[in-house]
């Protein structure tokens, strides 16, 4: 019961994030968490940690606008910002992945951000709709995320079965060959 409740604030804060920024005609897509969540037979099931979003071009802008609503916010932690808002943490990405500490992912960044024009969905989350990635790119930036975690001894299972569950629920609808 307790996790449902978590997970329920998560998704109200998450629809309560989407709401502001598209406010101030900021589009934020919500990576991993929740949004792997929605692949579950029960979404609040999945335990969550932090909410991981991506304003497009428009990550300082995002900041601007968090800190104007009095959120401290801490820039330049490599690819992403960080604020907390009711004891969660968010991690605002100005990439997708993390370039400073893995260099291989520079060209991969390329690759993942040419399908965030054409493989992202809207989800109903929290009672309103958030940007979701498409399954490809759900797929692809699980398994790059997934394999830096690898390499530093940080991968756990909540991760393996987010993207099990993908595959399982979206397998047709993934482009393999990409």
């Amino acid at each position: 019961m307790l996790q449902e409740q978590e997970y329920d604030k998560h998704c109200r804060l998450i629809r309560d994030l989407s709401v502001l920024l598209s406010e101030n005609s900021i589009r934020m897509l919500l990576l991993k968490g929740v949004a792997c969540s929605l692949n579950y037979p029960n979404p609040s099931h999945r335990s969550v940690g932090d909410i991981d979003i991506y304003c497009f071009e428009q990550g300082v802008k995002a900041n601007r606008v968090f800190e104007s609503k009095g959120i401290a916010v801490a820039e330049h932690l490599g690819h992403h910002s960080r604020l907390v808002i009711d004891g969660v943490s968010i991690e605002n990405h100005h990439l997708l992945m993390d370039e400073d500490n893995y260099r291989s992912n520079r060209g991969f960044e390329s690759e993942i951000q040419n399908l965030l024009s054409s493989d992202i969905e809207e989800a109903e989350i929290g009672g309103g709709k958030v940007l979701v990635p498409g399954p490809t790119l759900m797929a692809l930036h699980l398994l790059r995320h997934s394999s830096e975690d690898f390499a530093s001894n940080t991968t756990n299972l909540r991760q393996m079965l987010d993207y099990a569950l993908l595959v399982n629920r979206r397998s047709a609808d993934i482009d393999w060959n990409r």
